[in-house]
């Protein structure tokens, strides 16, 4: 593996995190100059910040270095994955069920406010033809 892909590497990995060199640097505890001549490889503190960038990343070291996971690695990272999906399908489920109760709720609320604007607008009716009676008397 040669140092151009290594940086390609890194670049791609922080672009897929969606991060910016400014909060990446930030996270490292160094300056925006300094990440940049670390992602070019103009410095030769990348292997002092290599296990950071990778949990940073969501990578494991060899992933990041590499650019794809090793054969014997691949098998836990699946089931990571899985894991993590599932955790992620169960979290959104029980924000669905959330916002259905939510929905319900508002839904009867809806419902009692209507039926006392039709009580209000039938009061408001019948003050109307007793003042209509009491003025033409």
């Amino acid at each position: 593996m040669d140092e151009s892909s290594i940086k390609e590497n890194l670049v791609k990995a922080r672009e897929a995190c969606a991060l910016s060199q400014t909060e990446v640097a930030l996270r490292l505890g160094i300056n925006r100059a300094s990440f940049i001549k670390l992602e070019k490889g103009k410095t030769h503190i990348l292997n002092k910040h290599i296990p950071d960038l990778a949990e940073m990343y969501g990578l494991s070291l060899e992933a990041l270095i590499l650019g794809f996971e090793p054969v014997e690695n691949s098998t836990f990272i699946t089931e990571d994955f899985q894991k993590k999906q599932q955790q992620m399908v169960s979290y959104y489920e029980n924000e669905r069920k959330t916002a259905n109760e939510k929905i319900q709720a508002m839904e009867e609320r809806i419902a009692e406010l209507k039926q006392h604007i039709r009580l209000l607008e039938e009061v408001k009716l019948r003050n109307e033809r007793d003042l209509e009676k009491l003025s033409g008397v």
